[in-house]
Protein backbone atom coordinates (compact mmCIF):
# COMPACT_ATOMS: atom_id res chain seq x y z
CA UNK A 1 0.00 0.00 0.00
CA UNK A 2 2.97 2.37 0.61
CA UNK A 3 3.78 2.08 -3.81
CA UNK A 4 -0.03 3.42 -3.75
CA UNK A 5 -0.24 6.08 -0.81
CA UNK A 6 2.84 7.53 -2.52
CA UNK A 7 1.49 7.50 -6.01
CA UNK A 8 -1.66 8.94 -4.76
CA UNK A 9 0.53 11.54 -3.03
CA UNK A 10 2.42 12.63 -6.36
CA UNK A 11 -0.66 14.61 -7.83
CA UNK A 12 -4.43 15.93 -6.90
CA UNK A 13 -5.28 15.28 -10.72
CA UNK A 14 -4.10 11.87 -10.47
CA UNK A 15 -5.21 10.83 -7.49
CA UNK A 16 -8.70 11.88 -8.12
CA UNK A 17 -9.10 9.81 -11.01
CA UNK A 18 -7.85 6.82 -9.08
CA UNK A 19 -9.91 7.40 -5.70
CA UNK A 20 -13.15 8.55 -7.60
CA UNK A 21 -13.64 5.10 -9.06
CA UNK A 22 -13.44 1.67 -6.98
CA UNK A 23 -12.44 0.31 -10.33
CA UNK A 24 -9.55 2.82 -11.33
CA UNK A 25 -8.80 2.33 -7.64
CA UNK A 26 -8.60 -1.86 -7.74
CA UNK A 27 -6.30 -1.25 -11.07
CA UNK A 28 -4.04 0.74 -9.67
CA UNK A 29 -3.86 -1.47 -6.42
CA UNK A 30 -3.31 -4.52 -8.26
CA UNK A 31 -0.43 -3.08 -10.91
CA UNK A 32 1.28 -1.97 -7.21
CA UNK A 33 0.91 -5.09 -5.95
CA UNK A 34 2.20 -6.70 -8.83
CA UNK A 35 5.34 -4.22 -8.95
CA UNK A 36 6.09 -5.16 -5.42
CA UNK A 37 6.19 -8.83 -6.11
CA UNK A 38 7.84 -8.13 -9.46
CA UNK A 39 10.98 -6.54 -7.25
CA UNK A 40 10.88 -8.00 -3.24
CA UNK A 41 9.92 -11.07 -3.87
CA UNK A 42 11.82 -14.40 -5.36
CA UNK A 43 8.70 -15.64 -6.35
CA UNK A 44 7.96 -15.29 -10.48
CA UNK A 45 4.61 -14.93 -11.81
CA UNK A 46 3.01 -13.17 -14.78
CA UNK A 47 0.26 -10.55 -14.85
CA UNK A 48 -1.92 -13.80 -15.96
CA UNK A 49 -2.54 -14.63 -12.02
CA UNK A 50 -3.63 -11.24 -11.29
CA UNK A 51 -6.26 -11.21 -14.23
CA UNK A 52 -7.44 -14.78 -12.29
CA UNK A 53 -7.75 -13.15 -8.90
CA UNK A 54 -9.58 -10.51 -10.34
CA UNK A 55 -11.51 -12.18 -11.79
CA UNK A 56 -11.34 -11.23 -15.16
CA UNK A 57 -12.47 -7.43 -14.27
CA UNK A 58 -8.88 -6.48 -15.65
CA UNK A 59 -7.10 -7.60 -18.78
CA UNK A 60 -3.49 -8.92 -18.82
CA UNK A 61 -2.67 -5.24 -20.93
CA UNK A 62 -4.47 -3.22 -18.31
CA UNK A 63 -2.48 -4.17 -15.90
CA UNK A 64 0.78 -4.18 -17.58
CA UNK A 65 -0.05 -0.75 -18.89
CA UNK A 66 -0.82 0.32 -15.54
CA UNK A 67 2.35 -1.03 -13.76
CA UNK A 68 4.52 -0.17 -17.06
CA UNK A 69 3.42 4.03 -16.90
CA UNK A 70 1.78 4.12 -20.32
CA UNK A 71 -1.66 6.29 -20.60
CA UNK A 72 -4.47 5.13 -18.90
CA UNK A 73 -8.02 6.92 -19.84
CA UNK A 74 -6.56 10.93 -20.21
CA UNK A 75 -4.30 10.18 -17.12
CA UNK A 76 -0.41 8.98 -17.27
CA UNK A 77 -0.02 6.41 -14.78
CA UNK A 78 3.48 5.90 -13.16
CA UNK A 79 4.01 3.43 -10.23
Amino acid sequence: MELVDRFLSCSVKTSHYYLAERENFQLLSIAAFYVSVKTMERAVFGSDLLVLVSNGVYTKEEIERTEEGEPTGNYLVTI
